[in-house]
């Protein structure tokens, strides 16, 4: 295949649309993916080749002079007969031609951009609500807390109060952190700063945690580790962060009265952790989804931003490690990761210098 042929093959078979246009708006040339907007001879000839394309005589002509300054023209516009929104873009092709230049028109669907900018206002509006309401307490706190010093009122229970507050600071303090994380990791910014972890204490951390919003609904934490585990590499922050997200979910998401358990354990090559509960469990079709990032699936109608378990699959993939879930609806769910017991042949080790 010639060169020529080579360009020509890729023009023809291209998955968008592509349409070469002359200086008068003319179509000089149109892949096989062109039709679809173009249509055929027996489609409706009232409507005309440029309206198909999204452009006027007096809208071609204006693109046409900005696509010849060198510029790329994008705009959106809905086909009159796929009743579809488009996007299009315009781009100057000099000598095109032996009697001039071509303009190339490209067209592509806008519903996979509508659809990432409703996926994106959905993640904002959750975001707005997973911050305000944590927000909303802590100014509450603050105006209690005024309201007593300035009319010293000494039956406020401040102390109370000043938790409460700081409870709600740390939750926003969460989610900002997950947020800011989970870019680095997915840009592999983060590098992991490598040093022993004691399994047994970072449990007990995370489960402490989550232990006052487990009491509040009646739960019982329970935890399973196996005897005389030695330390484990990994980073600490990630890691403690990943058990306390697995955690607070399971809370979240488990009726009064459940129980909640984690566990850890290791065979030969890996550590195993788990976090199981007795709650009502994780429909099928949403189970591999859950780590997607702004994956929520039903919800129970509880609202959130799908951040926390996409955020836990990053830091442990950033251990090599893996983590997934089972559950049965109505039998409770169990969240699962391992970490390799031997990190230092992982691209993104960083061993902490020793003090």
């Amino acid at each position: 295949m010639t060169v020529s042929a080579g360009y020509r093959h890729l023009f023809e078979h291209h998955p968008d649309p592509l349409v070469v246009l002359g200086a008068e708006g003319q179509i000089l040339d149109a892949n096989r993916a062109a039709a679809v907007i173009l249509g055929s001879e027996a489609d409706d000839v009232a409507v005309s080749e440029w309206a198909r394309l999204g452009l006027t005589a007096g809208g071609f002509a204006e693109r046409r002079d900005a696509a010849a300054d060198g510029r790329v023209v994008r705009w959106e516009f809905e086909h009159p007969m796929l009743k579809q929104a488009w996007d299009a873009r315009l781009t100057w092709v000099p000598g095109y031609t032996l009697e001039g230049d071509g303009y190339l028109w490209i067209g592509r669907k806008a519903t996979d951009h509508t659809q990432l900018e409703q996926v994106r206002e959905e993640f904002v509006n959750m975001l707005v609500h997973d911050l305000r309401v944590p927000l909303g307490n802590v100014m509450n706190c603050l105006d209690l807390a005024l309201t007593a010093w300035r009319e010293h009122d000494a039956t406020l229970p401040i102390e109370q109060i000043l938790q409460i507050g700081l409870r709600s600071a740390h939750r926003m303090e969460d989610l900002i952190n997950d947020i800011l994380e989970s870019a680095r990791l997915r840009a592999q910014e983060r590098t992991l700063s490598i040093k022993p972890v004691d399994v047994e204490a970072i449990i007990e951390e995370a489960v402490e945690t989550v232990a006052a919003a487990a009491a509040r609904r009646k739960q019982t934490l329970l935890m399973r580790v196996a005897p005389d585990l030695p330390s484990m590499d990994g980073d600490l922050d990630l890691l403690r962060r990943v058990l306390i997200n697995l955690l607070a979910n399971a809370v979240k998401f488990t009726q009064e009265g459940g129980k909640i358990v984690v566990s850890a354990k290791m065979d030969r090559d890996h550590f195993l952790f788990g976090v199981t509960d007795n709650g009502p469990g994780i429909a099928a079709e949403h189970q591999a989804h859950l780590f997607e990032l702004f994956f929520r699936g039903d919800a129970r109608g509880i609202r959130g931003a799908g951040i926390g378990l996409a955020y836990c699959k990053l830091a442990v993939e950033a251990h090599g490690g893996r983590i997934w879930v089972e559950s049965i609806l109505g039998e409770g769910a169990s969240f699962n990761f391992t970490i390799p017991r031997d990190l230092t042949d992982h691209p993104l080790y960083v061993q902490e210098p020793q003090r």
